[in-house]
């Protein structure tokens, strides 16, 4: 068996199996809503928290519930599209895009009234149209919302994404993402060079309402992974980004990988650059228990950089996206300073490595 015959085998078992598991979950919570909503009433009524337990209950419900309806749709949109006898192809993707829209737009605005939180938002004009690369910060689970959030809801971009492949097990992710192209990475790898060229081809082909995002940290950040990106760093003998790397407080040393790789195969497509603060509250699973998000207030930050202004040799684009990663954490800085409310206090510091 060969290996594309084999990853498609296994895409269809995780696909299969994830859909019984979530079906198996949604379930059970609803079977047992009365005796869950009554525990969870009881527990927020003496600790007292804003009623956090109730809340995150009424957002495993919307996941659940959101993830299997897009299921059920996504079925009828490859049986109505006439794509399953091999027709309909456009229609199958546009339609498949609108689902994504929608899956999105349910779960961004459904978790933002569940836990009562406000959107603030700086961004420049033109973000409307593309094509465009995305570089956004990550810290937290709930900001991989953002994304689309801030480009397919707002302004009606198809954005690539880059996802880790252990997200295969979502089912909507599975099927939807899969139609749509979206890269499922393979953090573990061994032939890096080919996980590089399939994210380069992504910024492939971008038309005017297209663009792609990355996270070029990689990963949430978390002192431990500072300290091991840093001795990484450290290793390589390349003392001039050790010394950026080490300037950045807020948020990891950007992985050059993924986001060279799409720089060198962008041929049009200017940059986004997005700061984000508010999500940091829930960088754990137990700040969101505990209700770091309610009322909470995101704060954005966006900029746009032309085309003609991204660099075009390796070591220029290398300078290029410290210099932009590093106004993001001068941008969280200054909000850490000004709203320490938007950071959650059982947050470690990010101090010196070593």
């Amino acid at each position: 068996m060969n290996k594309t015959k084999r990853n498609r085998i296994e895409i269809l078992v995780k696909r299969t199996v994830s859909i019984f598991a979530y079906s198996f979950m949604l379930a059970i919570v609803m079977a047992l809503l009365p005796a869950l909503l009554a525990f969870a009433f009881t527990w927020d009524l003496i600790r007292r928290n804003s009623w956090s337990l109730l809340r995150c209950l009424a957002f495993l419900v919307l996941y659940l519930g959101a993830e299997l309806l897009g299921v059920i749709v996504a079925f009828g949109i490859w049986i109505f599209s006439g794509r399953f006898i091999g027709l309909g192809k456009i229609r199958f993707i546009d339609w498949s895009y609108l689902l994504q829209r929608w899956w999105g737009g349910w779960l961004f605005h459904g978790t933002f009234r569940i836990f009562g939180m406000q959107l603030e938002i700086d961004e420049p004009e033109g973000l409307d149209q593309g094509p465009l690369i995305l570089f956004i910060r990550h810290a937290s689970l709930p900001d991989t919302s953002l994304p689309g959030a801030l480009f397919v809801l707002r302004h009606n971009i198809r954005l690539r994404h880059i996802i880790k492949k252990e997200l295969l097990w979502s089912p909507l992710l599975n099927i939807v993402c899969k139609r749509l192209g979206h890269y499922f990475l393979d953090r573990d790898s061994k032939d890096t060079g080919k996980e590089l060229r399939c994210i380069g081809r992504l910024a492939e082909g971008m038309g005017s309402k297209d663009g792609i995002m990355i996270y070029p940290e990689g990963t949430r950040i978390t002192p431990d992974k500072r300290k091991r990106i840093l001795e990484k760093i450290s290793e390589s003998g390349n003392d001039n980004l050790l010394e950026k790397a080490l300037a950045l407080r807020n948020v990891l040393p950007p992985r050059l990988g993924g986001s060279l790789a799409i720089l060198e195969a962008n041929t049009r497509a200017y940059a986004v650059f997005c700061a984000h603060v508010g999500f940091d509250a829930a960088n754990k699973a137990l700040n969101l228990l505990n209700g770091s998000l309610i009322n909470q207030k995101i704060k954005i930050k966006m900029w746009k950089v032309p085309f003609e202004n991204i660099p075009t040799t390796r070591e220029e684009r290398i300078e290029w996206l410290y210099h932009h990663w590093m106004k993001i954490d001068e941008w969280i800085e200054h909000n850490k300073q000004n709203e320490p409310r938007l950071f959650a206090e059982t947050c470690e510091p990010m101090g010196k490595a070593g």
